[in-house]
């Protein structure tokens, strides 16, 4: 994701220089390029729903996506809940 952020920052950056079409076409590539890998990993994304969801494991249908030689990483919502958390101690 920090590369869709970096990409959203120079658009930014750059509305205020007043130069955007080349960020925009720079960000337009990228979220082609996601949009490409989701397609293509699309069963990999409803296998990872079937095999791994439950109450504290969530896929979005449109999760982010990372294509391997043998597979594809698929992201994941992991729930963590408020009681499992310890604060720091303060001293």
């Amino acid at each position: 994701m920090a590369e869709i952020e970096r990409l959203a920052q120079e658009v930014v950056n750059r509305w205020e220089k007043g130069d955007l079409a080349e960020a925009v076409r720079a960000l337009s590539q990228h979220l082609e390029s996601l949009k490409s890998e989701r397609l293509a990993c699309r069963h990999h994304i409803a296998a990872a729903e079937q095999l791994h969801c439950d109450e504290d494991v969530q896929v979005d249908d449109d999760a982010t996506v990372s294509p391997t030689d043998d597979g594809c990483w698929v992201s994941a919502w992991l729930k963590v809940r408020d009681e499992d958390v310890q604060e720091p101690e303060h001293g």
